[in-house]
């Protein structure tokens, strides 16, 4: 029992020292556990990538293998013995977060409630849940805004600890575990800490205890950067485990270096290079990294593109600048206004919409009618297309009954009043006109609901607005309860 370390480059060394190691503990047996502790899901994929390929003894293949990031097998561990807790999630935390600045803001009251403080307090909160109680008063001695900012976390803390459960809970229950009943960990087999990268203090405790009760081995990757190593050394030091003297790993250099004249130049000469290099090496095994966004995304996704070389990687123009989002955002903006006609129609005519039906919202007939009967907001949309509705088949009635009547005309009107009466439909369905006052934290999820059933060509839920179902409700409604029952809609 004991930590072994080994070091090694990253990018294809890293996964080759990977696969020795691996290769080492099956040596004897292939049915031997082991248990590779990864640094996220990404390593995770390359890895469980390339052991696939076999182990170099010519056969492809690998058994008795287990990937997993370090909250993922803490969760495996503890997680049973925290329940009736529930994963305390990035929206829950939010909340806490929001409830704790409504009703003790301190220092943060001009600022709260903008949506980047509640990030950035959420993101603070995080990094001080790996601090001691000592280290969280050293803390808020140094400035008031420190001492406001650990007196909200600690509030936080409280809150969420009767119900919730995060990653620093898991970690240290799953330590506790351990070291109350190392049987788990045998179960693991031989352990390997994968890249490890900057570990919290609970991630240390937690691979300590593993290394205690089992054999652990480390795959520490440097590039003999001080500064880019750092994080990497203060892990192997929180676990105890030094480097080994002979480390010495092979620091990455450039083989070749191109001149050209402006970024335009140099994303043709990378795509010219690509063109070659893909005949030869696998895409996944290749990748275009480039040190500001602007301008070189851009150009990088128009050449690739023109090249016919598909790429995967970030895209040019965030999400809540794509057409849908736009409409999605703009829609859900226009139900603190009564629903304006005007409005609704300059949102859906930015991005293709479907009704509660699936079919698709004819913006420009629904517009001219809406119009014609005079709707503004609110309760016109039910009363108004209701009454132009009758008007327009009362009309297309009296002309058919008249004895010159004129072709077409009757036809046009029931057109006419059949499309008022799919938009009083919609419109009402969504449950915003005449709806009272709530919560705007309530009113999430009927709105999110709506907006959603609207652009996904398919209703997925009903938005209830009473204790009862609605007549229109589908066989897939939420249920007989009220929308605010919702777990969702708990503030």
């Amino acid at each position: 029992m004991g930590t072994r370390v080994e070091t090694t480059a990253y990018g294809a060394a890293a996964l080759n020292r990977l696969r020795d190691v691996v290769a080492e503990r099956k040596r004897d047996d292939p049915m031997t556990p082991v248990t590779v502790l990864l640094p996220n899901n990404t390593a995770g994929l390359a890895a469980r990538r390339h052991l696939a390929a076999g182990l170099g003894d010519g056969r492809p293949g690998v058994t008795a293998l287990h990937l997993a990031t370090l909250p993922r097998l803490a969760e495996q561990l503890a997680a049973p013995s925290l329940a009736p807790r529930r994963p305390a999630t990035r929206p829950v935390l939010a909340a806490a977060w929001r409830s704790a600045l409504g009703e003790a803001p301190g220092l943060f009251a001009e600022v709260a409630e903008h949506p980047a403080t509640i990030q950035a307090l959420a993101a603070a909160h995080t990094e001080l849940r790996d601090l001691t109680g000592a280290a969280l008063d050293a803390v808020a001695a140094t400035s008031p805004l420190a001492a406001d900012l650990v007196r909200l976390h600690r509030r936080v803390t409280a809150s969420l600890a009767s119900g919730w459960f995060d990653p620093t809970d898991l970690l240290r229950a799953a330590t506790a575990r351990i070291e109350a009943d190392p049987g788990p960990v045998a179960e693991l087999g031989a352990l390997v800490l994968y890249l490890p990268q900057d570990l919290t203090r609970a991630e240390a405790g937690f691979v300590s205890a593993l290394a205690v009760s089992g054999d652990l081995t480390v795959v520490a990757a440097l590039t003999e950067v001080r500064r880019a190593d750092r994080a990497v050394r203060r892990s192997l030091e929180l676990l105890g485990a030094g480097l080994p003297a002979t480390a010495d790993p092979v620091r990455p250099t450039a083989t070749r270096v191109l001149n050209a004249s402006d970024a335009d130049d140099e994303v043709r000469c990378v795509v010219r290079e690509l063109v070659g290099v893909l005949t030869r090496t696998p895409a996944h095994r290749v990748a275009v990294l480039y040190a500001a966004e602007s301008p070189y995304a851009r150009l990088l996704h128009e050449h690739l593109a023109a090249a016919g070389i598909t790429a995967n990687g970030p895209g040019t123009r965030p999400v809540h600048e794509r057409a849908v989002a736009r409409t999605l955002l703009e829609v859900l903006a226009l139900t603190d206004h009564d629903l304006p006609r005007a409005d609704l129609f300059r949102a859906l005519a930015s991005a293709p919409v479907r009704d509660f039906t699936g079919e698709r919202i004819p913006v420009s007939p629904w517009e001219r009618v809406s119009r014609a009967a005079g709707v503004v907001r609110g309760d016109d949309w039910a009363q108004r297309l209701t009454r132009y509705a009758a008007t327009e088949r009362a009309a297309a009635g009296a002309e058919n009954a008249a004895e010159d009547s004129h072709p077409g005309v009757a036809p046009r009107a029931v057109r006419t009043a059949d499309q008022a009466e799919r938009l009083r439909e919609s419109s009402c369905a969504t449950g915003w006109p005449s709806r009272p006052p709530s919560r705007p934290g309530r009113d999430w999820p009927r709105r999110c609901s709506s907006c959603t059933t609207r652009c996904s060509a398919r209703r997925t839920a009903c938005p209830v607005r009473s204790s009862t179902r609605p007549p229109r409700c589908g066989p897939r409604c939420a249920g007989s309860r009220p929308w605010t029952s919702w777990p969702c809609a708990r503030p």
